[in-house]
């Protein structure tokens, strides 16, 4: 598998994590504290998949 290849796997998987919680967010019951640490994570998975965009953009940069 090449770094490409791992890193559109790594983001599609990150998109899905943040869309599973949002449904997560609109379905279920929860406390304010749960609602918290599920936007909470959102919020780092966002962090995580902007930086894994950003190498993915370089890499193809340096490929061009």
């Amino acid at each position: 598998m090449t770094e490409r290849e791992m890193l559109e796997r790594d983001i599609n998987g990150l998109r899905e994590s943040i869309r599973l919680n949002w449904i997560d967010l609109d379905r279920l019951q929860l406390t304010p504290e749960d609602r918290a640490g599920i936007r909470e994570n959102s919020r780092l998975l966002a962090l995580e998949l902007a930086d894994l965009n950003q190498r993915l953009e370089q890499l193809d940069a340096q490929r061009s």
